[in-house]
């Protein structure tokens, strides 16, 4: 059995007026949405690169992996800017809702949901249910394989903006 990180905080960000959540400890900044370029032969749920501190990084459509097609990035949108899986990555989001303190009382681990699952976990807020995605098991092979191209050299992009 895999040994789940501990994380104290997460991220809580708007998609599609849902909220969902990654640990902060993944996220190295989050900026306003800048024009994406295009990537031919990308997975669907890469919609392109952005130019990020001088480094070409891919741009993650959060939206497409949700199953919401036809989401056009809005100067309103915030990318986060993330590691997973050895790569950086922008996460195209449409809001940031806030950060939020986990505890025993509000946090739910996925081991106790269903075993192998993308997630870390869920949050009990006081109106609803956030999901917190886990950054290292989120990617699928195809994605994976396509960010090990060339373009996106892992070993540099890792650790590059690490303080």
């Amino acid at each position: 059995m895999t040994q789940i990180p501990i994380i104290e905080k997460v991220v809580v960000f708007l998609l599609d007026k849902q909220r969902f959540a990654i640990p902060l400890n993944t996220v190295r900044q989050i900026v306003r949405a800048v024009e994406v370029t295009a990537v031919p032969d990308a997975p669907p749920t890469i919609c392109g690169v952005i130019n990020y501190h001088g480094s070409v990084i891919p741009v993650y459509d959060f939206h497409q992996r949700m199953g919401i097609s036809g989401v056009i990035t809005r100067p309103d949108n915030r990318f986060i800017i993330t590691s997973m899986s050895g790569f950086v990555i922008a996460l195209r989001v449409d809001d940031i809702e806030g950060i939020v303190a986990l505890s025993d009382e509000n946090l739910v681990l996925s081991d106790s949901i269903q075993r192998g699952l993308d997630i870390y976990g869920v949050v009990k807020t006081t109106d609803r249910l956030v999901i917190v995605y886990n950054m290292e098991a989120f990617l699928n092979s195809e994605e994976i394989s396509f960010l090990m191209q060339d373009e996106f050299d892992p070993p540099s992009n890792v650790g590059k903006y690490d303080s």
